[in-house]
């Protein structure tokens, strides 16, 4: 298995020379018991500079974290983490995960990894950046599952919201993948033939904890844009009709296709994906979209132009857009300049600018332009 890992006691940022500092790190190797050990200044090699030296290496057991195994799943848990979800609540959650394992597998007919046991590990000493991450082992953070551990672990009709969502990642398959947020799809699968729980957006369980996804899309459906976690509450609408058979079949043509059949684009692989479920369950999956709605997930999955140049548009050109065109400059009060779509209201924009304040975009227009309109508004869910 394969994952990442950062040294915790990092020396403070100088500017000088310092002496020899011990540092050490927590991993875990998944189930193959291998992992490769890089020495290097930096991540990758960036964001720092000078020469740093390593001596007495040594990889030692970590005595503070037991081992759980079962048919499917490895569980490595810190000693104060199997105290919070006590013995009974790791085995509850482990046999679970096994059978998470199975239902993924029964859905999709794709085994990850040729079937190695899949395993997780929540490092201590660090934040690994997110909440997880895919793949074996899945890492997750040991901080923010302290009180799933306490409160919902040691109940038998509960399974971990983190391995649903990562271990669904694990299930992926490049043939069918449009989206990797769509990997919930499986997870519905999931928690409804398996009767399980879940405490995000409320504890529901079984065919109720659909609510997971009808409050997540609210408000992307109420302005149309019909992004991943929307994608799957439609198909949630068509397994309504259909049943999760033509489903099955679906994740089963994808996984025949030889690589030169294989859809190229996002938006190739949409449309095949439902194109195959209306013939599997002569139901038309199309009809639980509006024109509006693949209006939006053509934007969002198709092809992506590079700006063009003001100074290359041609002469009898009417009008060109900003969001379309390179700036000459380009600088915002938070995160990086970009294009893209913003909802402001109850409206959609589909050629937008992003502009955290302070924010400026400069283009030389070169004195070939008349007039320029725009609309401008706070994004949704912001106040200022």
């Amino acid at each position: 298995g394969t994952g990442t890992w950062c040294a915790k006691k990092w020396p403070a940022k100088v500017a000088e020379d310092f002496n020899w500092t011990p540092v050490a790190v927590d991993f875990a190797t998944g189930n193959r018991g291998r992992a490769d050990i890089v020495l290097e200044l930096g991540e990758k090699g960036k964001g720092s500079t000078g020469t740093v030296y390593f001596d007495d290496i040594t990889v030692v057991p970590n005595t503070d974290v037991e081992r759980f195994e079962g048919k499917h799943f490895i569980l490595n848990l810190y000693k104060d983490q199997i105290a919070l979800a006590t013995r009974e609540g790791v085995k509850f959650q482990l046999a679970n995960v096994d059978e998470l394992y199975k239902a993924y597998g029964e859905i999709t007919g794709f085994t990850p990894g040729d079937g190695v046991q899949q395993s997780a590990f929540a490092p201590a000493g660090y934040e690994i950046g997110a909440l997880g991450w895919a793949g074996n082992p899945i890492l997750w953070s040991k901080k923010a599952y302290e009180k799933s551990l306490k409160e919902y672990w040691n109940r038998p009709e509960y399974c971990a919201e983190i391995f649903l969502h990562e271990l669904a990642h694990n299930f992926d398959h490049p043939n069918w993948t449009f989206h990797g947020h769509f990997n919930e799809l499986k997870m519905a699968y999931a928690l409804e033939t398996r009767n399980w729980a879940i405490a995000e957006d409320g504890w529901t369980r079984g065919p109720a904890t659909r609510n997971r996804w009808d409050v997540r899309s609210k408000q992307n459906r109420e302005i149309g844009a019909v992004d991943e976690v929307v994608q799957v509450y439609k198909n949630l609408l068509i397994r309504d009709k259909v049943g999760w058979e033509p489903f099955k079949k679906t994740f089963r043509y994808f996984l025949t296709l030889k690589d030169a059949d294989v859809p190229k684009t996002p938006w190739d692989k949409f449309k095949v994906w439902h194109d195959k479920l209306s013939e599997y369950s002569g139901f038309d999956a199309w009809s639980v979209y509006t024109k509006d709605d693949l209006e939006f997930v053509r934007y969002y999955y198709g092809p992506k132009q590079d700006p063009e140049e003001m100074s290359k548009i041609a002469a009898d050109r009417r009008n060109a857009w900003l969001a379309e065109t390179k700036w000459s400059d380009a600088k915002v009060g938070w995160e990086e300049p970009k294009y893209g779509f913003f909802a402001s209201g109850d409206k959609l924009h589909l050629r937008s600018i992003y502009g955290h304040a302070p924010s400026q975009y400069s283009y030389n227009v070169d004195g070939k332009w008349g007039k320029f309109s725009a609309s401008c508004g706070l994004a949704r869910g912001h106040e200022g």
